[in-house]
């Protein structure tokens, strides 16, 4: 009977290794935490700052619509008061597009600045 005690106490003893090594192996995953904690801050230092970014572009792009808006709004006056098509006024026809582009670029990067 003592050669069964023995035994028994063997097995124990090496599932008690096998054990604390799973639980040491578990544990070494600190690493990857620590790891992709500093990443996550890294991203979000560059999601700030590209969103700071963002917003200084944004107000540059609303002041520059601000004056398109006024030279619009010159030239269809000039056309009406000349009796001439806006279609005569250099650049006329490429400042709507820029301003529709304006626009939906605006509309674009505020969706990102919520």
């Amino acid at each position: 009977m003592a050669k069964i005690v023995e035994i028994n106490k063997q097995e124990l003893s090496s599932e008690k290794v096998e054990l604390a090594g799973s639980i040491v192996d578990k544990l070494k995953y600190y690493i990857g935490v620590e790891n992709f904690s500093k990443n996550i801050d890294i991203g979000i230092e560059e999601i700030e700052s590209a969103k700071n970014s963002l917003k200084v572009d944004i107000d540059n792009l609303m002041d520059d619509m601000g004056t398109l808006a006024q030279g619009i709004n010159a030239a269809d006056k000039a056309a009406q008061l000349m009796g001439i098509s806006t279609k005569d006024i250099p650049n006329y026809d490429k400042a709507i597009k820029a301003a529709k582009l304006g626009f939906k670029q605006e509309s674009k990067a505020k969706k990102y600045l919520k």
